[in-house]
Order: C-alpha cells, then structure tokens, then sequence
C-alpha cells in the first residue's frame, strides 16, 4: 500500500518470452518461439493474435526445464480475436452459415486455449478484458491465484493493432504480445522493479524494461 492508501501489487518475473509487431516487422524478445517454427498445420487458420499467443506459450515451455507442466495460464486483452469476429458478423449480415471453426476462433480464450493444448497444459485459464486496464487486471488476477496458494502462474498478454473497420478505435499502432511466468516476490526487493504505467504505452514500455533486466513488478491495483 502506498502513501495515498492505494494497493500496490508486486509479482517476481521468473521466465518471459514476447514479441512487437509494426509494419509487418516482427521483434522478438526472450524465449519466444519464432513464428517461422509454429507448427504449420495447427495456426494456418489462425490470425496473428493467435500465432503470437501460441509463440509465446511454447517458447516458455521449451525453454524450462521441465516445462511448464500444468502451471494456470491468465490471458489479459483488451479486444481479443477481432479479426475472427468481425468476419462472423459479415456472414450474418449476408445471410450466410457461421462456420463453427470461425465460431470457436472468435471468443476471448481462444487463443490460450489452443495454446494450451500444443503444450498440453491442463492447468486450466482465464481470460480478462478490461479496457486500458487489462494489464493491470491480468497481474491482479495473477496475484490473487499466488495469494491463494499457487506456486506459479503464466500471465499472457496480448493487445493487437484492430482492423481497419475498428481502427478509429484502437490507441496503438503497433502489436505487443508477451508471456510472464510469475510468483510472489521476496520480502526484500533487492532487484531492478519496473512500475507498469496504465496508458496505452505501458504494456510495450512492461516489455523492453523486463529484456532489459527488470525482474520485480509493481502496479497499482
């Protein structure tokens, strides 16, 4: 808690992976899985929320030893799949029958769920929208699962540029994508902290200082 009696949150960032997307120009951060090495059959009809989502996941997987396992995943986005839904509501407004893959693409866990299953965790997840607070939100949820008892959790976030019928909407012009493997912090913060600001920089800004050599997070709930 702060001096103006707000709650601060604190999480410890064990492992990350992530990527920015401008101009169809990929950077990739961490132990992201290359995009070029996805398994090709599984997202050829995904869009790149998804394509990024499942990067992430996976390269946190592989890189640890052990893996994953079943650690609970959080998804935090402000929009989710867009791309999917607004293609829905194009068949409906011709008339024409909803595929069931577009359907099951559209909801807002999409993505984490089938990132789930290419790394076969059953740890169970949640998905959060919550405007310019999703990030925020995402690391409290967080929080609230290691206070609970939980000895790990994976926080994804992943916030993409909107499409062009929606982009008067959007506040960024660049896609941020990023996964953090969480527990709770040590009593002494003797490490580099990044405070997350709650502006529609601030998941990029999140990324670049945790490549940097932030480890500790903080937050106003």
């Amino acid at each position: 808690m702060n001096k103006m009696g707000q709650m601060i949150g604190q999480l410890r960032m064990k492992a990350f992976s992530g990527l920015t997307r401008q101009n169809e120009k990929v950077t990739e951060y961490g132990d992201l899985k290359p995009l070029s090495d996805l398994p090709k059959r599984a997202v050829r009809r995904f869009s790149d929320l998804e394509r990024g989502v499942i990067s992430c996941l996976m390269g946190l997987n592989e890189n640890l030893e052990g893996g994953l396992g079943n650690t609970p995943i959080v998804l935090a986005s402000r929009y989710g799949a867009m791309t999917n839904t607004l293609e829905l509501l194009r068949l409906i407004n011709q008339e024409e029958t909803l595929s069931p893959t577009a359907f099951s693409l559209s909801v807002h866990n999409a993505a984490v769920g089938v990132a789930s299953q290419l790394t076969k965790n059953q740890g169970g997840h949640t998905a959060i929208a919550a405007g310019e607070r999703s990030l925020h939100e995402g690391l409290t949820e967080c929080y609230a699962r290691l206070v609970d008892g939980q000895e790990q959790v994976v926080l994804i976030y992943s916030d993409c540029q909107l499409v062009k019928e929606y982009a008067h909407f959007g506040q960024v012009d660049v896609d941020v994508q990023f996964a953090l493997l969480l527990d709770n912090p040590p009593e002494t913060l003797d490490q580099d902290i990044h405070q997350i600001s709650l502006d529609v920089q601030g998941a990029i800004d999140s990324l670049i200082g945790i490549n940097a050599g932030a480890v500790n997070l903080q937050w106003k709930m």
